[in-house]
């Protein structure tokens, strides 16, 4: 049996400049082809480097809020204070458009194949680009700050969140538009099921909905936060979903039904981000102080205690940076997270890889305790 809650420490692999009194870290991301990491600042740049790949420093004129890879991993996406998003080639980091959304740049994401790209804003409008010619195609308003916008998985739809108390999904390529009502307060973060049917969306009235991404119906609302939620994120076939928030708990549901499976409790304080590795063994939440990993069950017996803490600076203590940002690699077996002292790290998760990665992990840790005698 391997040992719960064990305490481990990742390494430095990029650092932001941010200012005094920034309330958040750097986000952070993996291209889909895993190849090369991203994450962006209150400095105004974002950061793209890989293994094989130098560091590439992807400029704005104001904070960068938002940063993502298309799905084909060519391009990124970069959205910032200054009003624009702009759009990156990965291979050299080459300024392929700069799209003016014409106000603070809450969020910015690429359809698959980076040929069109959506904007969501403080002004409450959620923007669609050409980006080859940089032109826009579609605006909607929904009005207040958007606070979060994500595309479904085919790209042909964008759900956003705002701080008016409800959501959207907007059509990309053609002109759809579906409001969904019935949070009371701000809603702070909305995703796609993987198959694109349902939308999920946390709100700071301390609940969360499912909805039907077609006809916008939506279930009972899910109960059992004490506080305002701060993340959601489905696994990766739709069939959990995990919440947080304010009150420190990860709450786990049936993502088709909202019934409620299982309460995860690990943190001492708010928990900013969650992330399903791509295979959905596991689960990363972000604490104030440490990352949590998560082994996930398809059943109800859920476990009591990570498999393991992930702290920025030994010993974890009051004061030591906050955690805001965390998101595994395609195969599930790096974490990268965003702290709020600028620091992006790094964690290699030996045992959230298959039985033979273990079975390798096991015979090279047997050779290291049972070495052969070398002859006299």
């Amino acid at each position: 049996m391997w040992n719960a809650r064990v305490g481990a420490y990742p390494r430095d692999v990029g650092k932001h400049d941010l200012p005094p009194a920034t309330k958040r870290g750097p986000v952070v991301e993996f291209s889909q082809d895993g190849r090369y990491m991203l994450s962006a600042g209150a400095d105004g740049t974002a950061h793209l480097w890989g293994s094989r790949a130098p560091l590439r420093i992807l400029s704005h004129a104001g904070p960068v809020n938002t940063a993502s890879f298309s799905r084909n991993s060519k391009s990124v996406i970069t959205g910032s204070d200054d009003g624009t998003a702009r759009v990156w080639r990965v291979s050299d980091g080459h300024l392929i458009a700069s799209l003016q959304h014409g106000a603070p740049v809450t969020a910015a994401r690429l359809t698959p194949n980076g040929r069109f790209a959506v904007t969501a804003g403080r002004d409450g409008f959620v923007r669609v680009w050409n980006v080859a010619t940089a032109s826009r195609t579609r605006s909607y308003e929904l009005g207040g700050t958007i606070n979060d916008a994500e595309l479904s998985r085919d790209g042909k739809f964008v759900v956003a969140a705002s701080s008016k108390r409800m959501a959207a999904i907007f059509g990309i390529a053609a002109i759809r538009e579906l409001i969904l009502k019935g949070h009371t307060d701000e809603v702070v973060a909305a995703a796609f099921s993987p198959d694109g049917r349902r939308v999920a969306t946390a709100s700071e009235d301390a609940t969360a909905r499912i909805w039907d991404a077609r006809t916008g119906a939506s279930s009972e609302p899910l109960t059992g936060h004490t506080a305002g939620l701060t993340a959601l994120a489905f696994n990766n076939d739709g069939s959990r979903l995990a919440t947080t928030g304010t009150d420190t708990d990860v709450r786990i549901w049936n993502g088709r039904t909202g019934a409620e499976i299982a309460i995860l409790r690990g943190h001492s304080g708010q928990v900013n981000d969650l992330a399903f590795s791509a295979d959905g063994r596991w689960l990363a939440s972000a604490g104030p102080l440490a990352a949590a990993i998560w082994e996930t069950s398809k059943g109800a017996a859920w476990p009591g205690a990570p498999l393991y803490y992930v702290y920025g600076d030994p010993p974890p203590r009051l004061g030591t940076p906050r955690l805001d940002h965390v998101a595994f690699s395609p195969k599930g077996w790096r974490l990268l997270t965003g702290w709020r002292d600028g620091g992006v790290k790094l964690f290699n998760c030996n045992l959230c890889g298959g039985i033979k990665d273990l079975q390798g992990i096991a015979k090279d840790r047997l050779g290291e305790i049972v070495r052969p005698k070398r002859p006299n």
